[in-house]
């Protein structure tokens, strides 16, 4: 009796495992088509940020001066023939992402500053990243926030964002 029962009870443990290791092979029908590619896996917290998004905003329609009183000299700056300042840009961090901001001069008063990412984010997550702290875009990767807009495009498969004063 106890040798049949124990006979009973290995059949149903090898029956339960070679269940157990069919099920681990079978395909799901919810399992996405191996074609289609998942967007990377990206993080975009801002807990080491060294650039902030109102900030950005208050880099405009400011003289050359002030953004170095802000950030320092700038290694990588441009000048027109007279020496004027054209452009000033800063390496930084921007939603966990390594940036390069260029601050764009007119006048000499900034007029406009673009953000270019280097990284892996598609648009769609920076643009999720932007509508968390900007509210739903008025248009397609375009938000305007206290009389800024935030414009964010590909660049030749660099994410860009461009931030102008709002017309």
């Amino acid at each position: 009796m106890k040798t049949m029962k124990r006979l009973f009870l290995s059949l149903a443990a090898v029956s339960v495992c070679a269940l157990v290791l069919i099920g681990c092979g079978s395909k799901s029908a919810d399992t996405p088509a191996e074609t289609e590619t998942p967007a990377a896996d990206v993080d975009l917290s801002t807990a080491n940020d060294t650039f902030q998004l109102p900030l950005l905003g208050q880099l405009l329609e400011v003289p050359d001066a002030a953004i170095i009183e802000m950030f320092g000299e700038s290694e990588d700056s441009e000048e027109d023939e007279s020496g004027a300042v054209t452009s000033r840009s800063y390496e930084g961090v921007l939603f966990g992402q390594d940036i390069a901001l260029t601050a764009y001069y007119e006048d000499e008063l900034s007029a406009k500053v673009e953000v270019a990412f280097e990284t892996e984010a598609s648009l769609d997550q920076l643009a999720d990243a932007l509508s968390a702290e900007l509210g739903n875009p008025a248009e397609d990767y375009a938000w305007e926030s206290d009389g800024i807009r935030y414009q964010l495009t590909d660049n030749g498969g660099t994410p860009t964002l461009s931030v102008t004063i709002a017309e």
